[in-house]
């Protein structure tokens, strides 16, 4: 039986503070899917936070960076990236600063 992988997504910074969580656990099968959960979990925070894309509402910000286990998932598979059961996904959102 094919067993749908669990992924602790990791919201950080701003994102953390503001939906009041520090992991949650979400099932899919791509970086797409989990994010897309995440973002229909925590909308109103995150539009709040301007961090939804304005062009596709049930996805994060191009500015948002996603790290799969440490790694950017633009040197990946982007959103197509499969993942595993127990594997990390981190939200960050832009830093700026000097």
């Amino acid at each position: 039986m094919f067993k749908i992988p669990e992924v602790v997504v990791k919201p950080t910074l701003i994102f953390e503070e503001k939906i009041g969580k520090n992991e949650v656990k979400i099932q899919g099968e791509k970086v797409g899917d989990i994010s897309q959960k995440f973002v229909l979990m925590f909308k109103d925070s995150l539009e709040e936070l301007k961090a939804v894309s304005t062009e596709d509402p049930l996805k994060l910000h191009p500015s948002i960076l996603v790290l799969l286990n440490g790694r950017n998932i633009l040197f990946l598979q982007g959103e197509e990236t499969k993942v595993k059961d127990g594997d990390m996904l981190m939200i960050i959102p832009p830093i700026i600063g000097g």
